[in-house]
């Protein structure tokens, strides 16, 4: 299963004649970062509401926030006995250095220290992460419209990767066949001219041949091509395991590169690694 980690979405609950609206937007990265902005009254249930949203969303940078649409604080009452007993010390430090000042607009200017948040209800706290789950739900349908474009390219890249492996393939042989006669032709002039150990020749010969054969290279990387699409398949989540198995099939593509010792196979080598940088950069992106 190919999902992006990209996703955006939003959902809106009433709460107490509030009205809230919940945003959720996700980014990609390597693990789980979550971010929770929302009023006080929801703090205290972010680690449930993490908790949820990995279960849902596997991975990504995640920003969750809570927004009230009218503006309204609501929630929230002022601590009548904090009130009382600061109006009272006041009133009483007044009294003894014979001020007549009224006490009372001191205390009510001083009122955001005598604010107390109100606790949700069970069933407020249960509607809140139902909004919650359903706007995970949003967010995974707009990952797997995304997923659906990025594995399109991905099998299509991976297709020109096996295709052109299949025109290397071709090359190969004949390459070898003429490197051989190059080959054989040196070794004849140095015979001609001088004494040699042919028991010796013979195993650089050997040595050199097998250093152009890039027959078990091709071989690995069709077996690495082949779990690539067979992974792209899978219902499970499968960003990771496609980001190793591209790395698998760089290693044999850069040793192809290296042991080709050609330049049409070269050139196409190139070709190869330009469509696996490509594959890399949006496995980035996928859960």
């Amino acid at each position: 299963m190919v999902n992006s980690m990209t996703g955006f979405a939003t959902e809106n609950i009433t709460l107490r004649d509030i009205n809230y609206t919940l945003e959720l937007k996700t980014l990609n990265s390597k693990g789980l970062d979550f971010i929770f902005k929302s009023p006080s009254l929801f703090r205290n249930l972010e680690i449930q509401v993490k908790g949820l949203i990995q279960k849902n969303l596997e991975r990504g940078k995640l920003e969750l926030s809570v927004q009230s649409k009218d503006n309204k604080k609501g929630f929230s009452a002022i601590n009548e006995e904090l009130f009382s007993q600061q109006y009272s010390f006041l009133k009483t430090l007044s009294t003894k250095v014979g001020s007549v000042a009224e006490v009372f607009p001191l205390v009510v200017q001083n009122y955001n220290s005598l604010m107390e948040v109100e606790e949700m209800s069970p069933e407020e706290i249960e509607g809140f992460l139902s909004a919650v789950e359903v706007l995970c739900e949003k967010v995974n349908l707009f990952r797997i419209q995304e997923g659906d474009v990025i594995k399109n390219d991905l099998l299509e890249w991976v297709s020109k990767i096996e295709n052109t492996k299949n025109i290397i393939a071709g090359l190969g042989d004949k390459r070898i066949e003429t490197r051989r006669e190059k080959l054989l032709q040196g070794i004849q002039e140095i015979v001609t001219a001088n004494e040699i150990d042919y028991n010796r020749l013979g195993q650089e010969v050997i040595y050199y041949i097998e250093r152009l054969d890039i027959s078990e290279e091709l071989s690995r990387l069709q077996q690495h091509i082949h779990l690539f699409l067979q992974t792209v398949s899978s219902p499970e989540y499968t960003g990771k395991k496609l980001g190793f198995i591209a790395q698998e099939m760089g290693r044999e593509i850069n040793t192809i590169g290296s042991k080709a010792n050609d330049s049409e196979i070269q050139h196409l080598v190139v070709d190869m690694k330009d469509l696996l940088e490509r594959i890399k950069e949006q496995l980035n992106n996928v859960v």
